[in-house]
């Protein structure tokens, strides 16, 4: 009953569980692609935690980027990096009981969505850091996903501050999905072919 015909909105749910699903489905798939072409080899003293925990994260961010898209919350407070004026938006708790927030109020979700971005960013660049000294594959990897992380902020950013013009905001989402591929490649390479 929605799309892109008439009606163009989406439950914010239905976006985010659409989404969540098409990313697992292409982290299977490049997973099972990169076994084919080059087998990961479990790599002792490397960050397999910090790698799976970084894919995590990046999949969590990108459904939290669904509920922003879905409840059309990038079209408030575009403002950076505070959100007007305050590093905690006001109404941030409004809904009752207060666990709906994280789903239905868009100061929340877009709040939260900054939050993860910023926590992505920092577990980007620490397993970017772990990795210098991994075998060149790796290490070349984790440089491409710490490069695109740089890229993805900057369309965020950039995506707000223009209150979310459809062909950036297309590329944002774009952009997660190279960054999820980019994690999906850290990792199986570090963690091998399991």
């Amino acid at each position: 009953k929605s799309g892109l015909v008439a009606r163009t909105d989406v439950s914010q749910y239905r976006l985010a569980v659409h989404l969540g699903l098409a990313f697992a489905i292409l982290g299977y798939l490049l997973w099972l692609a990169l076994n084919l072409v080059a087998p990961g080899r479990a790599a002792p003293g490397h960050p397999r935690g910090l790698a799976l925990a970084t894919l995590a994260i990046i999949f969590v961010t990108a459904l939290a980027g669904g509920l922003v898209a879905g409840l059309n919350a990038g079209l408030d407070y575009n403002t950076w990096p505070s959100m007007d004026g305050g590093w905690l938006p006001d109404g941030v708790l409004a809904l009752s009981p207060w666990w709906l927030n994280a789903f239905e109020n868009a100061a929340t979700v877009q709040f939260d969505h900054r939050m993860l971005a910023y926590a992505t960013t920092i577990c980007i660049a620490g397993l970017w850091w772990r990795c210098r000294d991994a075998s060149p594959p790796t290490a070349m990897a984790a440089t491409a996903l710490a490069a695109m992380a740089v890229a993805q902020l900057g369309l965020g950013v950039a995506t707000l501050l223009l209150v979310v013009p459809l062909p950036l905001a297309a590329l944002h989402q774009a952009g997660a999905a190279m960054l999820f591929g980019l994690a999906i490649w850290v990792a199986q390479s570090l963690c091998g072919s399991k």
